[in-house]
């Protein structure tokens, strides 16, 4: 775990990849509810597999996110 807490403290542009894994976790889960409503309204004409890929993608990032934020802790 020790590793792991390292690679959460490394800084990019000033921040902690902790912080960074937070903010795409979140910008991720917004545009992947963004995306299902605007296909759903049938406001842009794409295929419900995106936002499939889209929850995928999130579910990842939100679980290393969660990988580092836990090794933080523990």
């Amino acid at each position: 775990m020790a590793f792991i807490r390292q690679i959460a403290f490394y800084k990019i542009f000033g921040l902690p990849v902790v912080a960074i894994g937070g903010m795409a976790t979140l910008a991720l889960l917004l545009s992947t509810a963004a995306l299902g409503y605007l296909i759903s309204e049938g406001k842009i004409n794409l295929s419900i597999n995106w936002h499939k890929n889209f929850v995928r993608v999130t579910v990842v990032v939100a679980l290393l996110h969660a990988l580092l934020a836990l090794s933080i802790v523990l």
